[in-house]
């Protein structure tokens, strides 16, 4: 199981802190890169909207239903010229005078929804059914305009409003004159007092077209929205999303960290070799300390001599300051193993120390280290940890 653990990365709050103080920028740049994904995804970066859709409806007043009260089925009042007519001349007409008023071309679609049809049954006095088809509510015309602004299409939509009117005064009347002819040729042929009230009530009726439409509403689209869209809260949410993205990356550089940063973290990965503690060169007591725990490990094993082994590539010029305290005990600085010989490592007094550089040495160095001088038939009394200067 010892292997087994030693695999295992193990995560010490201190390593944490370490790696928060050398990445501390992972923090801003990736809130700044939350907040700009946040800006990039609720605007297209323009200052003003690319296009606006205005889209108004409005009710038209069925003017033919009056003629039911002589007998006159409103339906039988065709407007002429038909809707589709209607909407080219509307269009060709409509189209020149916003051009002329506004000074550019704004196209503007127009669209009409026929009224709901219902069919009614009653009872006769004998037998039978009587059904009547009545039609229900009104015909409402539709604007959809596509321009730069919702005001221009206001304008637009202005004058071809006015136009649809002008067009539909005229069909109206139109459907209906035409009607009272049809009625007036049958009344010659059989003369009708009926027929002749009817008529009067067409050409009446057709005087008094107005052909008015009533506004219902009006919609309008903004495509392309501006910066201002973005609210505040929208970078809120981006920057605490990076926040957390980027302390994830400091807890992986921490677990992934394999140098040494403190005594703590190299005595638990080694519990099997005896820390002696950590050496600040610059610390007179410091270095008074590890020499006697030096002297107190060269007494406890009988030697008179030990040997540091730097786990790195190189000794630490601490050490010199390290060797020059101590006293009764010989110490010898020594080469990193990959530097020794054969026979240097077989000549080596028994007794050695292996020594860390924090910040420097990797962990995996330290292991390796002791294992090599362990499998050479030394013997690794200890551990020491040194915070040599940048």
């Amino acid at each position: 199981m010892g292997a087994l653990n030693r695999d295992i990365p193990q995560l010490d709050v201190r390593n944490v802190f370490v790696a928060l103080r050398r990445a501390w920028w992972v923090l801003p740049v990736c809130m700044a890169l939350g907040a700009g994904a946040m800006f990039v995804n609720e605007s297209d970066l323009q200052s003003t909207p690319a296009y606006a859709t205005v889209i108004t409806s409005y009710e038209a007043r069925d003017e033919t239903l009056a003629l039911g009260v002589y007998g006159i089925n409103p339906t039988a009042v065709a407007e002429y010229p038909s809707f589709q007519t209607q909407i080219r001349l509307i269009t060709e007409k409509a189209s020149g005078a916003v051009e002329s008023a506004l000074g550019e071309s704004i196209p503007v679609a127009i669209s009409k929804t026929s009224p709901r049809v219902s069919l009614i049954n009653a009872p006769l006095q004998e037998d039978g059914q009587q059904f009547t088809v009545l039609s229900i509510g009104a015909s409402n015309y539709e604007f959809r305009c596509d321009a730069a602004t919702a005001e221009l299409c206001n304008e637009a939509i202005d004058i071809y409003v006015a136009e649809t009117v002008a067009q539909r005064k005229a069909s109206i009347a139109e459907g209906m004159t035409r009607l009272a002819d049809q009625v007036a040729k049958v009344d010659a042929a059989a003369p009708s007092a009926t027929l002749q009230t009817q008529r009067a009530a067409l050409l009446s009726a057709a005087e008094g077209v107005t052909g008015d439409i009533t506004l219902i509403g009006s919609k309008v689209e903004n495509f392309g929205p501006t910066m201002s869209t973005v609210d505040r809260s929208s970078y809120v949410f981006g920057a605490a999303a990076g926040l957390v993205v980027a302390l994830l990356i400091v807890l992986q550089l921490a677990i992934v960290d394999r140098k040494v940063r403190s005594a703590s973290r190299l005595a638990s990965r080694l519990p099997h070799v005896t820390m002696l503690g950590e050496l600040a060169a610059s610390n007179e007591p410091s270095v008074r300390h590890m020499a006697a725990a030096l002297v107190a490990q060269a007494k406890t094993h009988g030697v008179s001599s030990m040997l540091l082994v730097p786990a790195s590539s190189a000794a630490p010029q601490e050490l010199e300051q390290l060797v020059s305290a101590v006293s009764g005990v010989r110490i010898v600085v020594g080469k990193n193993i990959d530097e020794m010989s054969v026979d240097e490592l077989s000549a080596t007094p028994s007794a050695c120390v292996v020594v860390a550089t924090k910040n420097k040495t990797d962990m995996q160095d330290v292991e390796r280290t002791q294992q090599v001088l362990r499998q050479a038939g030394n013997n690794v009394v200890g551990m020491m940890l040194i915070a040599a200067h940048d």
